[in-house]
């Protein structure tokens, strides 16, 4: 690896995410259906409703449910938390 080369930090993706807002919406449109194999492994299958309510998050909200999932052990732990999400609209 080329020494002067230093790897991308959470810090400057969110900076460069900041100067281009439609990187924003790619990267969590592309996140999605990551999500959705996530929580399937985490708590079971997701129902069609779910599946389109995590489609409906913003960058926020898809970035805040990626560091709540791991603590879900229920389908209704995410379905309490979308509630939640829809209730806040972050």
């Amino acid at each position: 690896m080329y020494s002067g080369m230093r790897p991308w930090t959470d810090e400057m993706i969110k900076r460069l995410l900041g100067q281009f807002p439609f990187l924003q919406k790619f990267s969590a449109k592309a996140q999605q259906p990551l999500m959705v194999q996530r929580l399937t492994r985490i708590i079971g299958p997701l129902s069609p409703a779910q599946q389109q309510q995590i489609q409906r998050l913003s960058p926020a909200q898809m970035t805040a449910l990626a560091q709540a999932a791991d603590d879900f052990s229920t389908p209704d732990d995410l379905a309490t938390w979308l509630r939640s999400a829809g209730r806040s609209g972050n």
